[in-house]
């Protein structure tokens, strides 16, 4: 039962820390760039945006602890027969997909946000040489999350899901 309820807090907390450091990073340039423009000369650290990655990751958090107090996820075994030789078990974690489809917009609504701020930044001067990188960063997050992700669904062989994963 404690893997069925912390597999969904391991994937969504990881997407969300990979999409915060994306965003934040994108909202420092973007605030270095708006501090130029009005000729404030002020250094923006990582205490400066430490306080929104923390917030986007806490929100995850926050939404993973009412999953599990509302509704944990209850971990299910079912006894396979392939033939008289060959048995196993094969577990299943179920529990109302409310929880899961919430942790799955919120960070589908970082990706958005974070394709946003890479179009706004992408025509940054080339001081920040960091800005193409995170724009193809941003945009092949989302393509990967719009085609991979529903190709991982239709697809019904195991080893052909961890192949693709792979690549």
């Amino acid at each position: 039962n404690i893997a069925c309820a912390v597999r969904p807090l391991l994937i969504s907390a990881g997407a969300a820390m990979m999409l915060s450091a994306l965003v934040v990073k994108m909202l420092r340039i973007k605030k270095i760039i708006t501090m130029a423009e009005k000729l404030v000369a002020k250094a923006v650290t990582v205490k400066d945006m430490l306080p929104t990655a923390l917030a986007m990751v806490g929100v995850v958090l926050g939404i993973w602890i009412a999953w599990v107090a509302i509704d944990a996820p209850v971990r299910t075994a079912t006894l396979k027969v392939v033939d008289p030789y060959n048995v196993y078990k094969e577990y299943e974690c179920s529990t109302t997909s409310v929880f899961e489809t919430l942790l799955i917009f919120y960070c589908g609504g970082i990706l958005l946000y974070a394709c946003v701020m890479a179009y706004q930044i992408r025509k940054m001067p080339d001081d920040l040489q960091e800005t193409k990188a995170l724009l193809f960063s941003a945009y092949t997050i989302f393509l990967f999350t719009v085609f991979g992700i529903p190709l991982l669904f239709m697809i019904k062989d195991n080893m052909v899901r961890v192949l693709l994963l792979s690549i």
